[in-house]
Parts: structure tokens; sequence; C-alpha cells
């Protein structure tokens, strides 16, 4: 009997042991072991409050919205083809309550980032950090070499937190010089794109430093796609569009890293839906 009882402890600890072996692969951009491994007790999104290893993310909530603003690129126009040299981005808005140049109604509220120039528009360029575009033309140059250029613009309110409305936004391509030297992408597919953080941020504004990201032709919700992120390492399942307050920085270098989604963990391919960046906290 003690033999029997023996042999059935021994099973059940081979058992154990090999299922502890089966760890989820850890090609992150195939399969997310996230979607399937983080306790619901670590998410709280009625609260807008994620809760990781490091850090935490607040949802930054009752931005002023303005929904009937839209943004138009006026050139380059999609399938353009232009010399080599410099290239002339010209946007026009459609205000209705949103104001270029005026200062976001809530700046001083948020006690975030804030430019003084007051609200302006985020021009990304082939997923690079985006330039702000601020004035009355709504115009800016770039250099820019032989093959195909992505196009994305948003409108954004003086602490650079985007507008989510589906005007606020385009999406666009153009080729410079002859040669195809990049394939055109899908516009029409699903596109995860990375705003902010960015640059430097002093150990003063640690608390008040926000994730923001944009979305193109999808939607993140509970039991949908989603985005995940990591800071630092630290993972978060995403799945509301709105920016979110980092807390717990402290001084140094962050890397932070976000990835589309679909509802069963798997990565949606696209060009820009894995981006990674760094910033910095300084003392």
């Amino acid at each position: 009997m003690k033999m029997k009882i023996l042999f059935s402890s021994l099973v059940f600890t081979t058992a154990l042991l090999t299922s502890c072996d089966k760890n989820p692969s850890s090609d992150s951009e195939k399969k997310d072991s996230l979607s399937l491994n983080q306790e619901d007790t670590k998410l709280k999104p009625k609260e807008g409050v994620l809760i990781g290893q490091k850090y935490t993310l607040r949802a930054l909530k009752d931005s002023p919205t303005f929904p009937e603003s839209k943004l138009t690129i006026a050139s380059p126009s999609t399938g353009q083809i232009l010399d080599a040299g410099s290239v002339d981005f010209q946007f026009k808005v459609i205000d209705g309550e949103y104001q270029l140049g005026s200062q976001t109604s809530d700046a001083d509220n948020k006690s975030c980032s804030n430019s003084a120039k007051g609200q302006h528009i985020h021009l990304i360029l082939n997923n690079k950090p985006y330039e702000a575009v601020y004035g009355e033309n709504y115009t800016t140059k770039a250099q820019l070499e032989e093959g195909n250029h992505v196009v994305l613009a948003f409108i954004s309110r003086s602490y650079h937190e985007s507008l989510k409305h589906k005007e606020a936004y385009v999406l666009s391509q153009f080729q410079v010089g002859d040669k195809v030297i990049q394939d055109p992408i899908d516009l029409s597919a699903q596109h995860l794109f990375y705003s902010r953080p960015k640059g430097s941020y002093n150990i003063s504004e640690a608390s008040k430093i926000f994730l923001d990201f944009y979305l193109v032709n999808t939607e993140i919700s509970a039991g949908n796609n989603y985005v995940r992120v990591a800071i630092d390492g630290d993972e978060f399942k995403i799945t509301s569009w709105e920016p979110y307050i980092i807390e717990g920085l402290k001084a140094g270098v962050h890397t932070i890293k976000i990835q589309l989604y679909d509802k069963d963990g798997n990565y949606i391919e696209g060009p820009f839906n894995t981006t990674e960046r760094t910033f910095t906290v300084t003392q």
C-alpha cells in the first residue's frame, strides 16, 4: 500500500514538473503569453488603472473633445511621385471649436508637458518620432531620399494628447524618385503608431509623463484586439484607446515597446505594428 501511495505521488510530481516546463513561446510577436497569463486582479479597466510589477498606468480622462474638427493633407497627395530632396507638407484644418495655436482649456489642470505654442499637428513620417507642426499655414518641410514614404498626421491638444475621432487624422503615402525601393503599404490594413513619451523629461515631470499611441483601421476593447505595452520589461495589456499616465518612473533611460495583437493573442502583422522607443528622465 505504501509503495502504491509513493508511486502515485511520484507520478503527480512528475506531471507537475512537466507542465511547468511547457512555457509559452518566447516569440511574443507571434503568440502573446501576456493575454493568457496576466491576472485579472492586475486589470481595473473600469477605473482606468493597469497595475504592473514596476509601474502603474492610469488613464488620462476627461480631456476636451472637438468632434467637428477635421484634418486633411493638401500635399503631397497619395500616390504622388516627387523629386528627391526637400518635400513640402501642407495640411488643412476645419476647426469647428478646435483652434490650432490655442491652449487647450484644461492644460493647467492636466499638468502634463504643455506646448507654449498651443494646439498643433503631429506629423509622423515613416513611423519616426513625430514633428509638431505649428503656425497659420500648417506647413513644414523634410529632406527625403528616394523610396516610398508613409505619412500619419493627427490633431493634438496643446499638451500633446492626440484627438482620436475618425476625421482627426490622415494616413497617406507617396513616392520620391523613380526607383521603387520599398513597396507601398496597404493603407486599409490595421496599423499602430507610437506617439509619446518622446525625448527628455526632468524628474519633476516624472509623475506627468503619459503614453499615447495612434490606431488606424482597427479598434481595441476587452475580448477583442488589444495593444501590448512593455515599459522597461513591465508588461501591460491595453484594451481601451486612451492615453495613460505612467506612475513610478525614476531618473534614467526608459524603454517602451508597443505591439498590436488580436483577441486570440496573435500578433497582427504590419510595417509599424511593433515600435520600440527610449526616453530619458533626468535629475
